[in-house]
C-alpha cells in the first residue's frame, strides 16, 4: 500500500552528449536512425523544474532502453481556468545541467505552438475512473494528462516509458490507455522518491512556507500508520482510510481513498481482496489547492460511510459530465451544489425527515430530497434550479433544466450501483453527447421501478415521464 522509498543517488555523466531538440519533425528523424540500429527507446515524460524523483525516472529508463529521451514541457491542457499554470516553478538551464548529467541522451523541450497548434479540439478522456479523486479536485485534469502523453507516445514511439508511483491514479489511467490503444510499450513504474523527513519529492514543494513544510510530513506518517495496520492484517479500507485522516492534521484533505488500482474504475475495496496484497493498494491525497467553492457534502449531512461514497461518485461522474460538455464555470458548480445536497440528509432519523419534509409521504426514498432541499434553502441556498433538482431527485420533475435532469441520471448511472452495471456504464459514456437520449431510458427505467416497488407516484412525476417520454 505504501510504496518503498528510493533512496536518492548521485552519478554524474558528462553533460557534453545530450541533445535538445524542440521541433518534433526532427525528433522523429533522430530517432529514426537510433531505431534503425535497433536501439531501445526509452522515454521519461516530465514537466520541468526536475528533482531526484525525476533523476530516478532515467536511471531506470537506462537501464531498460538504448536511448533515454526526456520530455520537459508544462502541459497547459492538465491546468484548469485558475490553477497554477502561469506560476508553476521552471528553471531550463537547471534542467539542462541536471538531465544531461544524470545521462539523458535526447531533451525533448518543445513549446506549446509545436505541440498543439493555435486551437486544439480533441482530447482522450479517461470517463469515469478520470473523474474521481484528484480528478474530481481538477475536472478535465486526466483529460489533458492522458492527450499530452499520447501525443508524446506517437511522436517519440518508444519502446518503454517510466513514470513515478506518486501519481497513482495518473500511472493507472496511462496503463490502461496503452493497454485500450494498443501502445506498442512497456510501462515501468518507480517507486516514490522521498526528503529524508519522509515527504514526497515534488515540484510544487518550492510553494510551501516553511510552516506549511514542516506540516506536509504528516501525510507520509499518515500513510506509514495505515500500511502498519494493513500489514498488521487491518483488512477494511474505510478503516484505514480513518487511520490517515485522524493523522493528518493539521492538514486539510480534498480526498483520501484506499482502492485498488488495478481496477478499472479504481474502485473502493478491501485491500486484502487481492492476490496482489503488497502493490494493489494505494493511499493517497490531494493537498487542497484546487477545490470549488462549496464543495463538499454540507456540515448538516446525516450520511453513512457507503452513502458518503455514493454522493462522491455521483458528484465525479457529474464533473466529468460538465467537463466535457464544456459548460460556463456556473453551471459546473450549480451541477457540483446538487450532487452534494441531493443525499445529505439520507440517512437521517425519521424525526428528521419529518422536521424538513412534513408535507411529503410515503417511503425515505420519496422524502429525504425534499428534506435536504428544505434545509439547504435555510442555510442559504438560494439557487431554484439547485432546490428543484435536489427536492426531486428521486422522482423527476418535468420544469428541470440541465442541473436537475444532470442530477437525475448521474445518481441512477454512477458506477458503484450493482445492477446492470455494462449497461449503465454505456449510458455515463453517451451522456455528453446524448443527454436527451440517455434521460429517456434512465427516466423509463427508474420509474418502472418506482411502480415496481409500489411507490405511488406524485404528479410531478408523471408529468415529467410524459414530458420526456411522450
Amino acid at each position: 500500500m505504501f510504496a518503498a522509498e528510493h533512496i536518492p543517488t548521485t552519478r554524474i555523466r558528462s553533460t557534453d552528449t545530450m541533445e535538445e531538440i524542440t521541433d518534433i519533425v526532427a525528433l522523429r528523424a533522430r530517432l529514426a536512425v537510433e531505431r534503425a540500429a535497433g536501439k531501445r527507446i526509452a522515454l521519461v515524460p516530465t514537466m520541468g523544474f526536475l528533482h531526484e524523483g525525476h533523476l530516478s525516472l532515467v536511471d531506470l529508463a537506462r537501464r531498460d532502453g538504448d536511448v533515454v529521451v526526456m520530455s520537459l514541457f508544462v502541459n497547459p491542457l492538465q491546468f484548469a481556468p485558475g490553477e497554477d499554470f502561469d506560476r508553476y516553478p521552471r528553471d531550463l538551464p537547471r534542467d539542462r545541467l541536471l538531465a544531461a548529467g544524470r545521462g539523458v541522451d535526447i531533451l525533448f523541450a518543445p513549446t506549446a505552438e509545436a505541440m498543439y497548434g493555435n486551437d486544439p479540439e480533441l482530447r482522450i478522456t479517461g470517463a469515469v475512473a478520470a473523474g474521481r479523486w484528484e480528478g474530481a479536485v481538477r475536472p478535465g485534469h486526466f483529460d489533458g494528462v492522458l492527450t499530452v502523453v499520447a501525443k508524446l507516445f506517437n511522436i517519440v514511439m518508444p519502446d518503454v516509458t517510466v513514470f513515478g508511483q506518486k501519481d497513482i491514479q495518473q500511472v493507472t489511467l496511462i496503463r490502461r490507455m496503452i493497454r485500450e490503444l494498443d501502445f506498442p510499450i512497456q510501462l515501468v513504474v518507480v517507486p516514490t522518491t522521498r526528503e529524508p523527513d519522509g515527504l514526497a519529492m515534488s515540484s510544487r514543494n518550492v510553494y510551501l512556507t516553511p510552516p506549511e513544510r514542516a506540516s506536509a510530513v504528516a501525510l507520509s506518517r499518515a500513510l506509514r500508520e495505515a500500511n502498519d495496520a494493513w500489514r498488521g492484517g487491518e483488512a477494511h479500507a474505510a478503516v484505514l482510510q480513518g487511520i490517515i485522516a485522524a493523522r493528518l492534521e493539521p492538514l486539510s484533505a480534498d480526498y483520501i481513498a484506499v482502492v485498488d488500482p488495478d481496477e478499472p474504475a479504481l474502485s473502493l475495496r478491501s485491500p486484502r481482496g487481492s492476490a496482489r496484497r503488497g502493490l494493489s493498494t494505494t493511499s493517497f491525497l490531494g493537498r487542497n489547492t484546487y477545490s470549488t467553492p462549496g464543495d463538499g457534502l454540507p456540515p448538516w449531512a446525516i450520511v453513512s460511510p457507503t452513502r458518503t461514497a455514493h454522493v462522491e461518485r455521483v458528484v465525479a461522474l457529474l464533473r466529468h459530465w460538465s467537463v466535457a460538455m464544456r459548460l460556463p464555470q456556473d453551471e459546473v458548480r450549480r451541477w457540483l451544489r446538487v450532487g452534494w445536497l441531493h443525499d445529505a440528509l439520507r440517512d437521517a432519523p425519521e424525526e428528521e425527515m419529518r422536521r424538513w419534509a412534513p408535507d411529503i409521504a410515503g417511503p425515505v426514498e420519496l422524502r429525504h430530497g425534499p428534506a435536504a432541499a428544505a434545509r439547504a434553502e435555510l442555510e442559504g441556498e438560494s439557487d431554484a434550479d439547485v432546490l428543484s433538482a435536489v427536492r426531486w431527485h428521486s422522482v423527476g420533475w418535468e420544469g428541470w433544466g440541465r442541473c436537475g435532469r444532470a442530477l437525475y441520471c448521474g445518481d441512477f448511472l454512477e458506477p458503484g450501483r450493482s445492477f446492470d452495471q455494462a449497461e449503465r456504464a454505456a449510458l455515463a459514456v453517451r451522456f455528453p453527447d446524448d443527454p436527451a437520449g440517455v434521460l429517456r431510458e434512465v427516466v423509463t427505467r427508474r420509474l418502472s421501478y418506482a411502480e415496481r416497488q409500489g411507490w405511488t407516484l406524485p404528479p410531478e412525476s408523471r408529468a415529467f415521464r410524459r414530458t420526456i417520454c411522450g
